[in-house]
């Protein structure tokens, strides 16, 4: 600490790497104000925190480089930061001192030349400190703060005032909370966390106690919470409080509920209006008031000031009112702070409550699991989002899909099941459709979920909308057309959502005017087969789903025997009967699966050692923008399990180049291939679940990682074979997709192996 203290005091040119977070801006702007050159980068250099660094003075530069740190006299990193990153090797290289955000914001506190206030927490240390600057202002003073959330009232970050008193937030995450000696502390609560830095609670607790410990003059601590007041208690300068009845300084609800009375040692000090929702910033507030009174704010002063205190934000922030639906945003990403959030939305809003949430950290999410579930109660309907890395490796148990297997393991009646989200954009395409007048969207979680609080409020929540809204359906004589269609019923794993729009297409007039449409109105198509090789997931499919269902997409033509022309939609055991009785081999290695021709095309499908592709003369499609071709197969660009060049293209029909044989030998050898297949009979799956890996199989993998037989809801990996996952009748796409996430981490994290899926989602 000595050698920060002498680098801030020599005001020698500073670097920082990652300044555009929050936290790194406000140290930023504390050294900028003591007169310090400082600079900056950040991989975005962008947004109204960096706007705010370049406005005092301070150059951001975008992305990572050496020559960032030259002629700099020491470096300030964030742990976001990389070790091998450009700035870190530069610095490293050249001697040059390196130290953490968190060790010169403790400096800053610690050279502090009037009073120094640290508010700490698992939870509510954003909120408190916020307050207590509030405060401060509201009473006339011009504090100093240093403050890892935006306010409105407070307006920047970090400020440099002249009222003596600086007021910081004090994170725990990286150990550095240890290195703080303010006059005054303040501790709300000590609830494990930061898994990634801490390998036990006892270390956890211990960080807190070397900081209570420190400070000079009093330590304020909720003595609510068992650890902080076991903490608390054996500290001379300890004023615990809290609603507990032996509390120093204690809240009491009034009567209507809306006001609360606050005593100290017993005494009445005053009554003050909440404005602020929530028992949890009760607490914060009774947190910020003992500070104030310890700093000499008068009561009635306080009591005035209460009146225009604003939540940071991200905490319980409405973002917008859109169609009668309003949109929450809550930094919440503990269990305890997103039961708080639940149970104050609840107290507030007696109708339906509908939560999107992102896991923080693979650490927290492997280590709490089990603890998320019952921090839901009251929700109705809940959607989870893949997990914020924050910068950490993958860990197992610590995905999405392991969080989405403690809220089956732990199901619960007022506990919903959630629906498992592939991406951001996914869970706001389900929400938009899903919304209804009344309904309450909280967008929970500490990463970018905040997005989608953002698409909410930019584009409205378009309630019930589907692409019939986006302008006039043509008509189509010939095609069924459907709105909100199920799409259990058209796949083999009979599980999923909604489609927006589902065309069963009768003739190539129909397909073309579809096409026509949905280009100029810009709605995403996708063509589906006989559904065998796909999963829906339970947030449905927006735009439209086509489907060949047309006589003219049925046709078998023979006359050019032994080449036949098969129509897109022709089911692939009906075209193998046929060719069985007309005496035509070379397909029969497809024989059992339950696809079309124009499906089995597109997967360049296979097995035993054979491809379609080996069979396959020409292909005639239809390209995206309506236009018809026909494209021979050396002109198309074949892999394993795909053809890139029929990606844009709706496959119309295919001519297959086939062998004159002996029906009888057909049918035996077809006999021979479904007694292989027979125990696959009557699964609801859909085949094998990935590719085989070069040299390799996909099934042996998943063996050798000991998932045969796991279950996830109502999905499971059969013990037969490791490469199938199959839905039991009370399966939901979410089961099934999480138990494949659950395999591709799992033999990722054994072998090293990254599978590739062979079943497309559709999303």
């Amino acid at each position: 600490m000595d050698g920060i203290t002498r680098l801030i005091q020599e005001q020698g040119s500073v670097h920082m790497t990652g300044i555009g977070g929050i936290g790194m801006a406000g140290v930023a702007l504390l050294l900028r104000a003591r007169g310090l050159p400082v600079s900056g980068c950040d991989a975005a250099a962008e947004g109204s925190v960096v706007d705010s660094l370049r406005a005092a003075g301070i150059n951001v530069a975008s992305g990572h480089a050496a020559s960032h740190v030259a002629g700099c006299a020491w470096l300030i990193r964030t742990p976001a930061v990389a070790d091998d990153g450009e700035e870190m090797v530069a610095a490293r290289s050249s001697g040059m001192p390196v130290w953490r955000r968190g060790e010169v914001l403790a400096a800053l506190v610690n050279m502090a030349e009037g009073s120094s206030v640290a508010v700490a927490g698992t939870h509510g240390k954003t909120t408190t400190s916020t307050l207590i600057a509030q405060l401060l202002l509201a009473a006339g003073s011009d504090p100093s703060w240093c403050i890892g959330g935006q306010s409105s009232v407070l307006g920047a970050v970090a400020h440099a005032g002249t009222g003596g008193t600086l007021v910081v937030e004090a994170d725990e995450s990286d150990g550095t909370l240890a290195l703080y000696c303010p006059d005054i502390a303040v501790v709300n609560n000590i609830e494990f966390d930061h898994m990634e830095h801490f390998e036990s609670v006892d270390a956890f607790e211990s960080c807190f106690a070397v900081f209570m410990q420190a400070a000079s003059r009093r330590v304020f601590y909720g003595c609510d919470d068992p650890r902080a007041c076991r903490l608390g208690n054996a500290l001379p300068n300890g004023i615990g409080f809290g609603f507990a009845q032996d509390a120093d300084l204690r809240g009491e609800w009034a009567a209507d509920g809306r006001q609360m009375r606050i005593f100290r040692d017993g005494v009445l000090l005053g009554t003050l209006p909440l404005v602020l929702p929530g028992r949890h910033n009760a607490l914060n507030l009774l947190a910020a008031l003992g500070v104030c009174l310890e700093l000499g704010i008068p009561m009635a002063t306080l009591v005035a000031g209460a009146a225009g205190l604003a939540l940071p934000r991200r905490r319980y922030e409405t973002i917008c009112q859109s169609n009668g639906v309003k949109v929450i945003s809550d930094y919440a990403h503990h269990p305890s702070e997103i039961a708080a959030l639940v149970q104050t939305a609840r107290r507030e809003h007696g109708g339906r409550l509908v939560a999107v949430f992102q896991p923080h950290r693979y650490t927290r999410t492997a280590a709490l699991g089990a603890a998320f579930p019952a921090a839901f109660a009251g929700v109705d309907k809940l959607v989870l989002v893949p997990v914020y890395a924050a910068s950490e490796p993958m860990q197992a148990g610590g995905m999405s899909c392991d969080l989405y297997a403690h809220f089956q393991d732990n199901a619960q009646v007022d506990v919903p099941v959630p629906l498992l989200a592939t991406s951001l954009k996914q869970a706001w395409g389900y929400l938009r459709r899903e919304l209804q007048p009344g309904d309450w969207l909280l967008v929970v979680g500490a990463g970018d979920v905040e997005k989608i609080a953002g698409w909410a409020r930019d584009e409205g929540c378009r309630l019930g909308e589907t692409p019939q809204d986006a302008g006039d359906f043509p008509m189509l004589p010939n095609s069924v057309v459907r709105f909100d269609e199920p799409m259990s019923g058209h796949t083999t794993y009979r599980v999923g959502g909604t489609a927006d729009v589902w065309i069963e297409v009768g003739d190539a007039a129909d397909l073309s005017a579809v096409l026509c449409h949905l280009r100029q109105a810009n709605l995403p198509l996708q063509v589906l087969g006989a559904g065998s090789n796909i999963l829906v997931t339970d947030l449905g499919v927006r735009g439209v789903i086509l489907r060949l269902a047309g006589p003219m997409f049925h046709q078998i033509a023979l006359n050019e025997a032994p080449v036949v022309t098969v129509g897109g939609a022709v089911p692939l055991s009906r075209l193998q009967e046929t060719l069985t009785v007309e005496g035509l081999a070379g397909l029969e290695f497809i024989d059992g699966v339950p696809g079309s021709v124009g499906g089995i095309v597109r997967m360049n499908g296979g097995a035993y050692g054979h491809e379609v592709r080996e069979r396959i003369l020409w292909i005639r499609g239809l390209k995206r923008d309506g236009e018809s071709c026909i494209v021979p197969t050396d002109a198309l660009e074949w892999s394993y399990r795909g053809c890139e060049s029929l990606r844009e293209m709706i496959v119309i029909e295919a001519a297959f180049r086939l062998d004159k044989e002996d029906p009888t030998v057909i049918r035996e050898r077809r006999r021979e291939i479904a007694e292989k297949r027979s125990w696959m009979r009557g699964l609801r799956c859909a085949g094998s679940v990935f590719r085989n890996p070069p040299g390799g199989y996909a099934g042996r993998l998943v063996e050798e990682t000991g998932l045969k037989g796991t279950r996830i809801g109502g999905a499971g990996v059969p013990l037969r074979h490791g490469n199938f996952v199959v839905a039991e009748k009370d399966a939901t796409a979410s089961d099934v997709l999480a138990l494949i996430q659950r395999i591709e981490q799992r033999v990722r994290q054994v072998t090293g192996v990254s599978l590739v899926r062979e079943v497309i989602f559709l999303e």
